[in-house]
């Protein structure tokens, strides 16, 4: 029996492009050996979780040549006071752009129905999150932010996502959900998060992990 479950010659086995019958085992090591054809598998890049007097996290390998979707996961957000989550990408002709190259869109639902509706325009730090954090009463923030285009000099970077948290003035539960866009179509090669334009320090635990989303 040749290799993968193929007789009677095993073929080259490749990413989009598989030959044979696959045994589970078999699936299992194509997998592993990142050649089982699978669109839309999340891959993990990288997990970060905040220490202590952290005011920024920062992902420098976001491998945005394999993957033009980036998935982020935000667990346990908090902060040390009061202060929005924002992010800044990396590219090489502007370092860490704080340009005014951003436009971001959130709508807030509160647990009481109502809506209220956060717009900013041309601006060098954007919402990630548009109401303040803050460490009282344990609130926290958790979230899932889609990013497109990274890696791609031709288009624009653009991302949607939703977040879940308490208020801090009233700790009533809010949900916010919109789109971010980043207008100059340049290789993004890293991002960093930051509470209140990088003033405010993260609580030990925070965690962001991105992931890759696979295609091709």
């Amino acid at each position: 029996m040749s290799e993968f479950g193929y007789i009677p010659e095993s073929p080259a086995q490749s990413f989009g492009n598989n030959t044979g019958i696959f045994s589970p085992n078999d699936i299992y090591d194509l997998t592993r050996a990142d050649k089982y054809t699978n669109y839309g598998q999340l891959e993990l890049i990288q997990t970060i979780v905040s220490e202590s007097n952290t005011n920024s996290i920062e992902f420098t390998d976001l491998k945005e040549n394999e993957y033009n979707t980036h998935l982020f996961t935000f667990s346990n957000i908090k902060s040390a006071g009061a202060g929005q989550l924002h992010y800044n990408v990396y590219t090489s002709q502007y370092g860490y752009d704080t340009n005014g190259h951003y436009t971001s869109s959130l709508q807030r639902c509160s647990a009481s129905g109502s809506f209220s509706d956060f717009r900013q325009v041309n601006v060098a730090f954007p919402y990630v999150q548009g109401h303040p954090l803050s460490s009282v009463s344990n609130q926290s923030m958790n979230a899932y932010w889609y990013f497109n285009n990274f890696g791609d000099s031709t288009k624009q970077s653009q991302a949607y996502g939703q977040t879940v948290s308490a208020h801090s003035s009233s700790l009533f539960n809010v949900s916010e959900y919109g789109l971010l866009n980043y207008h100059k179509p340049r290789p993004i090669t890293k991002i960093k998060f930051k509470l209140g334009g990088g003033t405010i320090a993260f609580v030990d635990g925070s965690t962001i992990s991105v992931y890759g989303i696979k295609f091709s």
